[in-house]
């Protein structure tokens, strides 16, 4: 693979975690705390 594929990869993935997140603060936000819980629940899966 060239240093253009993954750099591409790199950027996907670094959107599709940061979406993930932004998910999690909104769930949190609907359910009436903090988000941090549901982020260290979710690093450590």
């Amino acid at each position: 693979m060239d240093a253009g594929h993954n750099l591409s990869l790199l950027f996907l993935e670094l959107g599709a975690a940061i979406f993930g997140l932004a998910l999690l603060a909104r769930l949190a936000s609907d359910v009436g705390f903090s988000t941090i819980p549901l982020y260290l629940l979710a690093g450590t899966r």
